[in-house]
């Protein structure tokens, strides 16, 4: 299709300067001569877009024509996929009608299109998502999209079918036609935005370039044909949303600007009325004035208000990094000049005002609580005088700002503002002019910020929160702004752009009888605006239960009692469950990491970590993109030098965290380490030494006297939590069976190798252990060379020696300080007969200091032919178990041996204390630490 520039916009061709999809946002440059303004915008930004066409005229009135040939290829470049063959091209297309017509021919309202769901991501491709009926998108249809109405390339999805999505514009809902377009599904984005903006086409407005800002006309709302489709996936990515020109001004060849959003700091109103005119005697707040040339030193002279002369109003361009709206001449002489940014009585008021006009008029124009109490401060005003008409002018004005300055300057409490009629502050706001104001600043308080908020979410002597509280007519306050027909203050509150509305959380905060009566009321309002906002928060609100009751599982919880609770009773519903789930799970993509909304695909992947089979199968089933693009974190369950000798392991404190794919989740499962801190274990290895001292019949006995001591009540810091983790490490997680299922589950599909067997030993996973022998996934008689294993994560270990699979994962549990995995394995396959590298199984418990192995081995009935065997290793040639041990610092573990009736020389007539001088021997597993305290234990042996 033929254009010029006369009639370019709004075509909205695709001419794009490549950008990588995590800019910000892009800046795209067309021949109608777009350019993107916004405070956050790069240097090599703008220099990529002045390197394109610059201008355009005057913008056309006919709407969007873009032709399928015009957007053959992709964002990636590639070509579009296309069967081949002609009788494929002819049954593509057959296809392609029947689905069409299918979407034409909606299903009736009660009977669940989706009620077959199944994992479709293949057939959607890697960047479409999931849509379902209701969701709000924006879209494009060839022929049908008006550039210069938003409500024509906005709408809501009525249906999908494969590729297809069944779209019902808003502006044909608007008419009450519910049309029917079929768009592809590569040309239809989701649609996070606010209904409502509070500008209109034809408002003056500033918009913000650089280090200036430039007048400008809104010409379109939504102009979203100039961002590319496929970058916008996420409510945080950047949608513009007003387009601007019609002016004389020309920023580097480019007419129009493209605001990214509508905050301030991008957008704002263009004044035409000013508090004060040329000439008038004002004074100024020095530190937010803005200096010229030799005035800036002079402002920061100033040590209170500065009295001068206005001189120029509305001063637009770039002298200032902002727009400034008085430039006024102050000093001795008058020629010393200042620019005040905004017309509000923190920055500038008149000389003549009397106080309390003056703290009225902040109050109108929601100035700082900090400029608040300057004002009561500077002219020592008693509030206790007032307080009503300032809570009264307030409310009318929706100044947030004094209440929070009351709250925290005068311990207001803004429970206690309740009229006759019940109205509590909400309420009262609700039915104000400034409604908008103060729901803005009240929806974008942070729940985590140091700054001081407005608790209307928190109960008061355990009655109704204050966003849920009714009146006496039996109103929230959300109906009373429905009532009144305030869209943008509902819109504001109900946005799930804002922090307010997830802080409603039904049914904890904001109950599903409000939400009932709220929907009632929208209904009798019968205001299509209203309706579209509150449809999507409802639609997203039965989403939100599920996603709490699931983030809300306590430790002690299994997953029947999760399964069967009320909150996920949406999971459960014969025809729907399917499409809940992926409606969940895509609710969770969106909105994970989101700014506001404290969302976190985490929550869905601690099914996976908490062995929770029958939650992960069914949403495995319905999305396996979801759990295989994780990234699982969890802290580490492996040896952290817990258990070895306290000087040594308070060398090696540090939080370790997990993190990798799904089938390495399933077999690491949920953190037990449940313990704060190893610098007090040192009565911990008493215990351990007394205990590991005794003959038991068997590792089940060994246990039990850890139990029992664990039993006992003890003050000592530190010592519970080790004795309790080493006894969870000494049995099957309670997860373990339900990520056995998942693994079972998995295998069906995929490979487990056999490199996981380390994983599962190296994170003290004997179940997981058992579970791949039994499945035949290892041989624990063939030679393990044959297995290619990886030894990296051995600090010891660095070749394969010649032994079987079952002998060589001895002593891989010896260093991985897996008991549980080691008795075991000696167990089902027998104890090792090899040696490793010159050492035997007791040498290398030895060598790494396992005080509760070598308990253990004395229970085998080889102990008394390891306790007698030398070592051959090199560096320890001829040493036996005792010198091994106190030749890396394990001095308590050298008593133990001792106690046992070790042998005290080696080979060579050598005794424990020659071994202790040299420690640490083995350089490789030594620690960064002092081992003085091994010469000391030698010394005090000797008797010096």
């Amino acid at each position: 299709m033929a254009m010029d520039r006369s009639t370019i916009w709004p075509y909205f061709p695709r001419f794009l300067i490549a950008r990588p999809a995590a800019t910000v946002f892009d800046i795209l440059a067309g021949v109608h001569g777009l350019l993107y303004l916004g405070e956050s915008t790069s240097a090599d930004q703008r220099s990529a877009v002045s390197t394109v066409v610059a201008s355009c005229n005057k913008p056309s009135s006919k709407p969007y024509r873009l032709c399928r040939d015009q957007r053959q290829t992709n964002e990636m470049g590639k070509k579009s996929r296309r069967a081949k063959g002609a009788a494929a091209d002819v049954s593509r297309k057959e296809r392609l009608q029947e689905r069409r017509e299918r979407l034409l021919h909606p299903a009736h309202p009660d009977q669940p299109y989706e009620n077959d769901i199944e994992d479709d991501s293949d057939e959607r491709g890697n960047n479409a998502r999931r849509y379902f009926q209701g969701d709000r998108v924006w879209f494009y249809s060839e022929g049908n999209s008006d550039g210069n109405n938003p409500n024509t390339y906005r709408g809501v999805v009525s249906e999908c079918i494969d590729t297809l999505v069944g779209i019902i514009s808003l502006q044909s809902k608007m008419d009450g036609t519910d049309e029917v377009w079929s768009v592809d599904i590569q040309d239809v984005f989701p649609d996070f935005c606010d209904v409502t903006l509070r500008f209109n086409v034809g408002d003056r407005v500033l918009c913000h370039y650089e280090n200036g800002w430039v007048p400008k006309t809104i010409t379109h709302l939504w102009p979203i044909y100039e961002r590319q489709f496929a970058n916008i996936r996420g409510p945080d990515d950047v949608v513009p949303h007003y387009k601007c020109g019609s002016d004389m001004s020309n920023i580097g060849g480019y007419t129009h600007v493209a605001a990214p959003s509508d905050r301030d700091s991008e957008i704002m109103k263009h004044p035409t009325e000013f508090r004060f005119s040329v000439g008038q005697s004002v004074v100024f707040n020095p530190s937010l004035a803005i200096g010229v040339g030799k005035s800036v030193k002079a402002l920061e002279a100033l040590d209170s208000w500065g009295q001068g002369v206005v001189v120029r109003l509305d001063i637009i361009g770039r002298s200032a990094d902002c727009y400034c709206v008085y430039e006024c001449s102050f000093g001795p002489t008058g020629k010393l000049k200042c620019l005040i940014v905004k017309d509000n009585d923190e920055h500038i008021a008149l000389a003549s005002d009397e106080p309390r006009e003056r703290l009225i008029e902040a109050i109108s124009q929601d100035c700082t609580p900090k400029h608040l109490s300057y004002l009561t401060k500077m002219y020592s005003m008693d509030i206790s005088m007032f307080r009503d008409m300032v809570v009264d002018k307030a409310i009318e004005y929706g100044s947030y700002n004094t209440f929070i300055w009351l709250q925290e300057n005068y311990s207001f409490d803004i429970q206690s503002v309740v009229d006759a009629s019940g109205n509590n502050l909400l309420h009262q706001i609700a039915k104000s002019d400034g409604a908008s104001c103060f729901i803005e600043s009240l929806a974008s308080q942070r729940l985590y910020s140091d700054d001081p908020t407005l608790r209307v979410t928190s109960r008061h002597n355990n009655q109704q929160t204050m966003v849920s509280s009714m009146n006496s007519d039996g109103q929230t306050w959300l109906e009373i702004l429905v009532d009144r027909g305030d869209a943008r203050s509902f819109d504001i509150a109900l946005s799930r752009k804002r922090q307010l509305s997830w802080s409603l959380r039904p049914p904890y905060v904001f109950n599903w009888d409000r939400i009932r009566s709220l929907k009632e009321c929208v209904q009798r309002k019968n205001d299509f605006t209203i309706q579209t906002i509150f449809d999507a928060f409802e639609r997203s609100c039965g989403i939100l239960q599920i996603y709490h009751r699931i983030e809300s599982i306590s430790f002690s919880e299994t997953e029947e009692e999760l399964l069967a609770s009320d909150e996920l009773v949406m999971l459960r519903e014969e025809n729907n469950a399917k499409t809940n789930v992926a409606r969940l799970l895509q609710f969770v993509d969106d909105w994970d990491g989101s700014s506001n909304a404290h969302i976190s695909r985490d929550t869905i992947l601690d099914v996976v970590k908490r062995g929770f089979s029958q939650l992960f199968e069914v949403f495995y089933r319905v999305d396996k993109s979801f759990f295989w693009s994780a990234k699982y974190s969890t802290e580490m369950n492996d040896d952290n030098d817990e258990y070895i000798q306290p000087q040594l392991s308070m060398s090696q404190q540090s939080e370790k965290l997990f993190g990798d794919g799904l089938l390495e989740i399933c077999i690491v499962g949920h953190t037990i380490r449940d313990y704060y801190g190893i610098d007090h274990n040192t009565p911990y290895f008493v215990t351990s030494r007394l205990i590991s001292s005794e003959r038991f019949s068997d590792y089940k006995a060994f246990v039990a006297v850890l139990k029992h001591e664990a039993a006992k009540n003890h003050f000592s810091v530190g010592y519970n939590d080790l004795l309790q983790y080493r006894i969870k490490l000494s049995e099957d997680a309670e997860s373990l069976l339900g990520r056995l299922k998942m693994l079972k589950y998995l295998t069906s599909h995929i490979l487990v190798e056999v490199k996981f067997v380390l994983l599962a030993m190296r994170h003290r996973q004997c179940g997981v252990l058992r579970w791949m022998v039994e499945e035949k996934l290892i041989d624990l008689d063939n030679d393990v060379k044959k297995f290619g294993l990886s030894v990296a994560t051995f600090r010891f270990i660095k070749c394969l020696p010649s032994m079987s699979m079952g002998s060589f994962l001895c002593f891989a549990a010896v260093e991985y300080d897996d008991l549980f995995s080691l008795q075991w394995l000696c167990e089902i396959h027998g104890f090792p007969n090899s040696n490793y590298m010159g050492m035997n199984l007791l040498h290398f418990a030895a060598l790494f200091g396992r005080i509760e192995i070598v308990g253990w081995l004395r229970t085998v009935p080889s102990w008394d032919s390891l306790v007698n065997e030398a070592s051959t290793y090199d560096a320890l040639n001829g040493a036996y178990t005792v010198h091994i041990a106190v030749g890396q610092g394990h001095t308590y573990l050298a008593d133990l041996l001792l106690d046992l009736g070790c042998n005290e020389k080696d080979s060579r007539e050598n005794g424990p204390e020659d071994y202790a001088m040299r420690a640490p021997i083995v350089k490789s597993i030594s620690f960064d630490c002092d081992y003085k305290f091994a010469f000391v234990w030698a010394k005090n042996r000797i008797g010096e």
